[in-house]
């Protein structure tokens, strides 16, 4: 463990929790984010229709990866404008320091959702 200046330990920083704002407001102005950062796929969406979160499989896919919950994970279901359906990881992450094997923990959980799911990501 390595402490820093002010007394607080780096482990115990990354454990604090500041993506649940995060989460929150993307939950809350998912449109606007997707029509901001992603305006191509926003086209692609029907928006009268409600976005389905699909917490409960990514808890299930985080749970089988081993790492501890990360809360700006987010699942859900949208319908396009052509009447399909079309899953979305939408993964926000907020960090307080470099994490050394952060495209692996992303490659786990695309995998998860492909093998629990028969999802292609």
């Amino acid at each position: 463990m390595t402490m820093s200046i002010d007394g607080i330990s780096e482990d115990d920083r990354q454990d604090s929790d500041y993506d649940g704002a995060w989460k929150e407001a993307l939950r809350l102005h998912l449109r606007a984010f997707i029509e901001r950062c992603f305006s191509n796929l926003a086209e692609l969406i029907d928006w009268t229709c409600e976005p389905e979160w699909l917490d409960k499989e990514m808890s299930q896919i985080i749970g089988q990866s081993g790492h501890r919950n990360r809360e700006v994970d987010l699942l859900f279901k949208v319908r396009l404008v052509d009447g399909r359906e079309q899953w979305i990881l939408c993964h926000l992450e907020i960090q307080t320091s470099y994490e050394a094997e952060f495209e692996f923990r992303i490659d786990l959980y695309n995998a998860g959702l492909s093998g629990s799911f028969g999802k292609k990501y």
